[in-house]
């Protein structure tokens, strides 16, 4: 009985710590973002100055006659560095994004958008990111789109994750620019729904 205890109580700790990890690292992401609160406080709480706007989206009814708004409600940001990103940022943008079909729910979604200087940092932080963060995660599933000399123009990691008995998704994904654009735009995307 003494054994099964201190087996319970060391899984226990495991887990408390592997979450405690998961919120640190996605703390560290997201530029402090406090993830476990409301959409609005979310941005409130931040120490960062975001802006709110909203995007109207087309009204249309349901069966029942009911109106369905489509608006999204935004709140974004820009930044220049993140402690998680060694290389140097061109331009980053940070947006907290909230559906009006998602307010009852309380769902919402962050993105961010790090674009690098040339395609070698780009490559190093995605690699870094997915390789720190896919071990928190307890579903990992690759995405990669090749153009049709087999080179790859946009890869995602999808990062499924478990907070008590709360799921949310991590994606992180690169865009390499095709070769004949003119300008050049190195982007690192990442993306967490808390669902």
């Amino acid at each position: 009985m003494k054994n099964i205890l201190i087996a319970i109580c060391t899984l226990l700790s495991t887990g408390i710590f592997a979450q405690n990890e998961v919120n640190e690292y996605l703390s560290k992401l997201f530029l402090g973002l406090d993830l476990h609160t409301t959409f609005h406080n979310t941005a409130m709480k931040s120490s960062l100055n975001f802006t709110y706007g909203v995007n109207r989206g087309i009204n249309f009814h349901d069966e029942d006659g009911n109106s369905i708004s489509t608006n999204t409600n935004m709140y974004d940001t820009d930044f220049t560095k993140n402690p998680l990103i060694d290389s140097v940022i061109k331009k980053g943008k940070i947006s907290i994004i909230q559906n009006d079909q998602e307010i009852k729910s309380g769902n919402f979604s962050i993105s961010e958008s790090i674009w690098f200087l040339n395609p070698d940092d780009l490559m190093n932080e995605y690699y870094l990111l997915c390789s720190l963060l896919e071990t928190l995660g307890y579903r990992v599933r690759k995405e990669s789109v090749q153009n049709d000399n087999f080179e790859t123009k946009r890869e995602i990691t999808e990062i499924s994750l478990r907070d008590g008995d709360k799921k949310s998704t991590l994606s992180i994904g690169y865009f390499m620019p095709q070769k004949k654009q003119k300008i050049k735009e190195y982007l690192l995307s990442i993306t967490y729904n808390n669902h």
